[in-house]
């Protein structure tokens, strides 16, 4: 299976803090990695197999970005399951058979998603 992008959704920066951008994407926010520069409209690129899912949101984490959603859709990814879940935009994550049955993963069931800001690729838009 090719490994690419998943996620490509366009977002805008609202404040900057000590490195970190934060950005309004969807109806959420989410943190990356400050890119500098003057732009403030980028489009957000997050990698399928950089999402990882947590059935609670972790008391201490080094990821910057925890967003509660619903899965939407569950499909098979080869030997992976390709999880589609609404964080306020849509975000696919990538899990093994295993972490999807542990999970307990079904359409609609509350999930987080789990990333780092370091996981979040800004491209500036035109």
């Amino acid at each position: 299976m090719a490994v690419g992008v998943e996620t490509l959704v366009t977002g805008r920066i609202c404040r900057r803090e000590h490195g970190i951008a934060v950005l309004d994407v969807g109806s959420t926010q989410l943190s990356a990695a400050d890119p500098g520069g003057e732009d403030r409209d980028f489009y957000v690129s997050i990698r399928a197999e950089d999402v990882t899912l947590e059935k609670g949101r972790a008391e201490h984490s080094s990821a910057r970005n925890h967003l509660r959603g619903l899965v939407s859709e569950i499909a098979l990814a080869g030997v992976l399951m390709k999880v589609t879940i609404d964080v306020g935009f849509e975000l696919v994550a990538l899990v093994t058979r295993q972490a999807a049955a542990d999970l307990e993963l079904t359409k609609g069931a509350e999930i987080f998603a789990v990333f780092k800001a370091s996981a979040v690729h800004l491209i500036p838009s035109p």
